[in-house]
């Protein structure tokens, strides 16, 4: 018994160790970007853009290519946070090259673009997006980047680094990163995504900017007080720009019902997520439109 007793002790001792330790390296790891962080434009295109002339743009969370439907996330109820297989990505990767092909937008918000992740089995989705679609320029901004997220337990989603993306057909005179505010507790915050968005200035013939942004709002925070942070500072920068006399578009994945939009459209068999809100119901509004603000190029 004393032995047993002996082992019982090791074992734990030795857990409590290498948690202390994983902690540890996390903290000393973790990625703290500023407020606001210049990014660089690669591949700038030189034309502006034209008042009274009809653009598209198109935005595209492409799930690291790995979220097809053969999949359940973890965080939805299922059991995975990978790829199926580096083959499954790839056909993934291509799948998404071809519906981006065939409505050749303009103006492109993609979200969840890894460089380099377990989950997506160190495929650089990035640098094969920019080589396939050369004609635009583009600028990143790194929203997850972690060492290590230990969940689920039995096949760890790992080490990720991924990002936000836009991309212009039109000349980017400048780009800066956002980060959001707001943050879960320690130590989840250590393997959670660092919430920000991208903004592009676009340049226009008239002498005015566009404004674009690419945003990846949070989803499972309860009770949704860090959503309504960020919602607040989004609405506070879109003010901001609007009193600059600057046009303003707001794309990405708002993981929000927007108001507007029916779910209900869709066919489907699963329960409501719970963490899935409206706007209204997050900032407590009556009326949406000092949010929402339709913008156009006149």
């Amino acid at each position: 018994m004393k032995k047993a007793g002996k082992i019982l002790i090791f074992i734990i001792f030795s857990i409590v160790c290498a948690l202390s330790l994983y902690l540890i390296f996390m903290q000393m790891t973790d990625y703290n970007p500023k407020e606001k962080v210049t990014l660089d434009i690669n591949n700038n295109q030189s034309v502006p853009l034209k008042t009274d002339f009809k653009y598209t743009l198109m935005t595209y969370n492409i799930g690291y290519c790995g979220l097809d439907d053969s999949q359940d996330f973890f965080m939805d109820g299922g059991r995975g946070s990978r790829s199926k297989s580096k083959e499954k990505t790839l056909e993934n990767l291509t799948g998404i090259k071809s519906v981006i092909s065939k409505y050749n937008p303009d103006l492109l918000l993609l979200q969840e673009v890894d460089t380099k992740s377990l989950r997506s089995f160190n495929i650089d989705e990035y640098q094969n997006l920019i080589d396939t679609f050369s004609n635009y320029g583009d600028t990143y901004a790194f929203n997850y980047k972690t060492n290590w997220v230990p969940v689920p337990l039995e096949k760890p989603m790992g080490y990720v680094n991924s990002t936000l993306v836009v991309m212009s057909k039109y000349n980017i005179l400048n780009s800066t990163r956002y980060q959001y505010p707001g943050k879960e507790f320690w130590p989840k915050y250590l393997m959670d995504l660092d919430r920000c968005f991208d903004e592009a200035v676009i340049s226009v013939e008239n002498g005015k900017k566009l404004i674009l942004v690419n945003s990846h709002l949070s989803a499972y925070d309860k009770g949704g007080v860090i959503r309504k942070q960020q919602l607040d500072y989004l609405s506070k920068y879109m003010k901001e720009q609007r009193d600059k006399g600057n046009y303003v578009i707001i794309g990405g994945d708002f993981n929000h019902v927007i108001p507007g939009s029916n779910p209900d459209n869709f066919k489907h068999k699963e329960p409501w997520p719970e963490w899935l809100k409206n706007f209204r119901q997050i900032l407590n509004l009556k009326d949406i439109n000092g949010y929402m603000m339709p913008i156009h190029l006149l």
